[in-house]
């Protein structure tokens, strides 16, 4: 599991090679049902309208928010996958922790179109309920 980290924390290998880097943060009326147990999972698919496969997962426990992030090759599904192309980026704040499909009351949020491995600025803002 990852801890929650921000780019300047992170370390020189873990910086290295292509990534999709930004920020994501809780609309304020759902900062109240945050919690220290929550689990971030930062979820890249191929494919137009996040419907294509899993790309690439990042697993993060006990977020703080704003969460600085950064999704590369290391987080690739299928070991030896080239991290490149476009994928379509999402959000859940998972209240059990499980890395299954989402459940009621997880908070979920999605970069609108898809995004480039490389991009930079790839802000995420956690705005809906399941």
């Amino acid at each position: 599991m990852e801890s929650a980290r921000t780019g300047s924390e992170l370390s020189p290998s873990a910086a290295e090679g292509p990534a999709i880097a930004g920020t994501i943060s809780v609309a304020p009326e759902l900062r109240g049902r945050v919690s220290d147990s929550d689990t971030l999972f930062i979820i890249a698919r191929k494919g137009a309208g996040g419907i294509g496969p899993l790309f690439a997962v990042k697993r993060i426990t006990g977020p703080h928010f704003p969460l600085e992030y950064r999704l590369g090759a290391g987080d690739v599904m299928m070991a030896g996958t080239a991290f490149e192309g476009d994928v379509h980026l999402s959000v859940r704040l998972s209240k059990s922790g499980a890395a299954g499909p989402g459940e009621p009351g997880d908070l979920e949020g999605e970069h609108p179109g898809q995004v480039p491995v490389g991009a930079r600025g790839v802000n995420i803002v956690i705005a809906r309920v399941r």
